[in-house]
């Protein structure tokens, strides 16, 4: 027996923050790929980010550490304030064992490596 599609209240929203295109799209792709999922926007920066989320909270967030503008940490600390139940995930180059537990500290549910 074969599973139904997701309706559209089941399929999960995700914005992704990252100053790379490259990585942004490729999560993009990622994500749209699967069921269930969708990206719901793309931001390059923390400003970015913040005027996306004044205007659409989606399910899920995924943040790059190093951005242009301000470090993700930050940046988490921000959406905390502003979508204080928002899942927050930390997609990093940075050394797991030094940035997952600053970002947890900050208020991210979870830290994965880019590589």
């Amino acid at each position: 027996m074969s599973t139904p599609a997701p309706t559209a209240t089941d399929v999960k929203r995700i914005a992704i923050v990252d100053d790379h295109t490259m990585m942004r799209e490729g999560v993009s792709t990622f994500v749209d790929s699967l069921d269930g999922f969708i990206t719901a926007w793309q931001a390059v920066d923390c400003a970015d980010t913040i005027r996306h989320l004044e205007k659409d909270v989606p399910d899920v967030i995924m943040v790059d550490i190093t951005l242009p503008d301000r470090n993700g940490l930050e940046l988490i600390k921000d959406i905390r304030m502003l979508a204080p139940r928002l899942p927050i995930l930390v997609l990093s180059m940075h050394d797991e064992k030094l940035y997952a537990p600053r970002a947890l500290k900050a208020g991210a549910q979870g830290y994965l490596m880019k590589d």
